[in-house]
C-alpha cells in the first residue's frame, strides 16, 4: 500500500497531534532527584526527561477518562465541536498499534534557533533561517502545537559541499516574537560534519540547550528515511505566572511504526556549555522548514525539492483548535526564507485549511 493510502479515510487525510519533550548534551539523573510524572514512566538517559511506556492491553484510549488519558501520556479527547479530522488526528495518536520506544538520547552541536533576520510586510514575513507559517497573539496562549509531514528526500550534489547542507522540518511554541522555543522534528542533510552521504534523523529541542536526536541506544538509530510519514506534537504544561517550564511530547513515525512519548523538566535540560532549557510564554505557534544553525553559524541549506505536510493545528488553554486559514484571534504570517540578497530560497505555500506544501527555491514546480 503506498504511504498516502494509508492516511485517507474517506477522503480525508489522517494525521495526528504528538508532544514533544526536549533539550541538548544532558547530565544523567539519578534516583534520588527523579520525579517521574506519572507511574508509567521510566527515566532516560538524560535528566529531566522521561519516557512513557507502552499502556496494557486491556487499555482502551476510546473509553479512557481524561485523567487516564494523561497517566499514559496522551492528549487529551478534542473538544465536543472538533471537526472529524482533528479527532481522526487525536485517534491516530492514541493508536495502540504504534510501539513505544523508550529512546537513548544523543546531544549534538545543532542549534534550531528562533526567527533570524525577520522582517515584515502586512502579513507576509521573511527570514534567513525560516520558512513557514506562525500564528502569533498574545492571549490566549498557546499549549500545544501539532504538525504532519512527510521525511523530504534530499537532492544528492555531484560533489559534497564544504561544511556540508542541511534542512530541519520543525513544530514549536514561541520562537517568532520571542526568544524563548520549544521545538521538535526532523533533519535532511546533505554531507554533514566532512561526511559523504545524506543523514536523515528525529530530533526535540528546548532553547537555549541544544538538539538532541532520539535514538534506539548503542549507536542504533530509530528507523527513519525519506518518505516516513510522521506527526510531532509539542506540548507546554505546568503553566504558573504566564509560563510553562514543563513539556510533553508524542514523536509517531507511522510509516516505520514507532513513537516517543515523554515529559521533560526544562530547567534540567543543560548541554555542554551549561545553556539549560528555561520557559514558554505560547505567544506564538509554528510550522517551519529551517537552516538550522551548525558551528555557530547559520547552515547553508539542503536541496529538500519539496515538502508537504498534511495536517497543521495548534490549541489554546482553552481547548480550542486554531489552523493556518482559520487563525481565530491570532495573526496569521507567511514566512519565506531568503538569501543574503533577499532573494527566496524557501517558499510555502498554503491549501485548504491545515495542508502545506515547502519548495526549494523561489517557487513551486
Amino acid at each position: 500500500m503506498q504511504l498516502l493510502n494509508l492516511y485517507w479515510l474517506n477522503g480525508k487525510v489522517l494525521s495526528a497531534f504528538a508532544s514533544v519533550a526536549v533539550a541538548a548534551l544532558l547530565m544523567v539523573s539519578s534516583p534520588a532527584d527523579a520525579q517521574p510524572p506519572s507511574p508509567y514512566t521510566v527515566e532516560t538517559n538524560v535528566k529531566g526527561v522521561y519516557a512513557y511506556t507502552q499502556p496494557p492491553p486491556s487499555f482502551d484510549p476510546m473509553t479512557a477518562s481524561a485523567a487516564e488519558l494523561q497517566q499514559y501520556g496522551y492528549p487529551p479527547r478534542p473538544a465536543a465541536d472538533a471537526s472529524p479530522k482533528d479527532l481522526a488526528q487525536w485517534k491516530m495518536v492514541v493508536n495502540p498499534a504504534l510501539t513505544r520506544v523508550v529512546p537513548q538520547l544523543l546531544p549534538t552541536n545543532i542549534y534550531h534557533r528562533t526567527v533570524s533576520g525577520l522582517v515584515i510586510k502586512n502579513a507576509k514575513a521573511y527570514s534567513n533561517n525560516w520558512s513557514g507559517r506562525a500564528l502569533v497573539q498574545k492571549r490566549p496562549k498557546f499549549t500545544s502545537v501539532s504538525g504532519s509531514w512527510t521525511v523530504p528526500a534530499i537532492q544528492q550534489a555531484s560533489s559534497c559541499p564544504a561544511g556540508g547542507n542541511y534542512s530541519s522540518q520543525w513544530v514549536g511554541i514561541d520562537g517568532f516574537s520571542n526568544q524563548e522555543l520549544f521545538q521538535a522534528g526532523s533533519d535532511a542533510d546533505l554531507c554533514p560534519f566532512n561526511t559523504t552521504t545524506t543523514r536523515y534523523y528525529p530530533w526535540i529541542e528546548w532553547l537555549p540547550a541544544a538538539e538532541i536526536e532520539l535514538t534506539y541506544g548503542n549507536g542504533n538509530p530509530l528507523p527513519f528515511a525519506p518518505g516516513d510519514y510522521l506527526i510531532v506534537n509539542v506540548t507546554a504544561t505546568g503553566w504558573s505566572g504566564g509560563e510553562s517550564s514543563t513539556g510533553n511530547l508524542i514523536y509517531a513515525d507511522i510509516t516505520q511504526g514507532w513513537e516517543v512519548i515523554t515529559a521533560v523538566v526544562a530547567s534540567q535540560l543543560c548541554d555542554a556549555y551549561q545553556f539549560c532549557g528555561t520557559y514558554i510564554l505560547g505567544q506564538s505557534a509554528e510550522w517551519i522548514v529551517e537552516a538550522p544553525e551548525v558551528n555557530g553559524s547559520i547552515a547553508n541549506l539542503s536541496n529538500y525539492v519539496a515538502d508537504p505536510w498534511f495536517d497543521a493545528s495548534a490549541t489554546d488553554v482553552r481547548n480550542r483548535i486554531y489552523h493556518p486559514k482559520t487563525p481565530r484571534t491570532a495573526r496569521p504570517y507567511n514566512i519565506t526564507m531568503v538569501n543574503g540578497g533577499g532573494s527566496p530560497i524557501s517558499i510555502v505555500n498554503l491549501f485548504g485549511t491545515d495542508v502545506l506544501w515547502f519548495f526549494y527555491g523561489n517557487s513551486a514546480p
